[in-house]
């Protein structure tokens, strides 16, 4: 081999060299060992966990679960949520394997004084699982584990992460509107606190109640469940009301076997309530028949929609 060939040979043993040691700093972190792959981190049966909780930046949510196996928030229980995302949540932790266990040289890199997530859960056994998600592994994309109950740290991949990305307002299960326009609205009928009551027909009127009416929608930002004797002392028993009639497309079958498209009315009802304050701001509970959640109209929406309910229909179809 002559020089040349010498001089780079050399020279791509030395980038070998430079790229061995660079994998071996980003993955162990400050020279720590490591395990063999596939190490367990929790060996806990979901099925036996009656309680858990995570924190993250953005959110902390607590849950429990019933004695149907049903999760809820453990704040307000009779809150309908998706209760297969807590499920997830729970289902992630249960035989969670780490890619590998650092069993040394424990660095402040690891990001565990300023964790992306803390977990805990408890079990019908008396078990108790205490878990900190720190930085990611620059390398593999992985991320550290530590589990509190033990001091043992991990690698795990970072899926494991990915069932806890929800938030509270995310996980409710509200209620839906119907998916309609103001235009296809007939009439609005309104009924406020004082029991002044009147049905809106003029085309300019009903089309701005319809579309204040419609765009309440269910935003579950500040909602609480409402049931039996609270939907009274929330004000959302039916006594105040407002309520649309709207036509929407619908297929039949004829007698012939064939189908077509018609038209049908349909009505579609909420229950105005009592006066609260959220953020430093002023709204007004509501619900829809059936639901046991008390949503949050603003102030302005809320007062702009009751004052229907002393409207009078002009003959020129003129809004008063």
């Amino acid at each position: 081999m002559n020089k040349k060939g010498l001089i780079g040979a050399a020279a791509l043993l030395l980038v070998l060299a430079l790229l061995i040691v660079g994998y071996t700093v980003i993955k162990n972190r400050n020279g720590a060992e490591e395990a063999p792959t596939g190490v367990a981190v929790n060996t806990y049966n979901s099925a036996d966990a009656v309680s858990f909780s995570f924190e993250k930046e953005d959110d902390s949510l607590s849950f429990t679960r019933d004695a149907n196996g049903y999760w809820h928030l453990a704040d307000d229980e009779e809150l309908p949520i998706f209760s297969s995302s807590a499920s997830a949540m729970i289902n992630a932790l249960s035989g969670l394997t780490a890619d590998r266990e650092i069993i040394s040289g424990e660095a402040p890199d690891y990001g565990f004084d300023e964790p992306s997530l803390t977990v805990e859960a408890k079990y019908q056994t008396g078990d108790k699982l205490s878990l900190v998600f720190g930085a990611t592994n620059d390398f593999n994309g992985n991320v550290y584990l530590k589990d509190r109950t033990n001091g043992k740290v991990y690698l795990v991949s970072a899926s494991a992460v990915t069932p806890f990305n929800v938030t509270r307002n995310g996980i409710i299960e509200t209620d839906e509107m119907p998916l309609i326009t103001a235009e296809d609205v007939t009439s609005l009928t309104v009924k406020d606190a004082d029991g002044n009551e009147a049905t809106v027909t003029d085309s300019a009127a009903l089309n701005d109640g319809a579309t204040i009416f419609l765009s309440l929608g269910f935003d579950p930002e500040g909602c609480r469940s409402a049931l039996g004797e609270d939907r009274r002392t929330l004000g959302i028993a039916g006594d105040s009301f407002a309520r649309i009639n709207y036509k929407t497309e619908t297929t039949v079958t004829n007698s012939d076997g064939t189908t077509s498209k018609v038209d049908v009315d349909e009505t579609f009802t909420i229950y105005l309530g009592n006066e609260t304050e959220y953020g430093g701001e002023t709204y007004h509970y509501y619900t829809v028949p059936g639901s046991n959640i008390a949503y949050l109209a603003d102030d302005a929406s809320y007062y702009t929609l009751t004052r229907y309910a002393t409207y009078t229909n002009t003959e020129e179809g003129e809004t008063k």
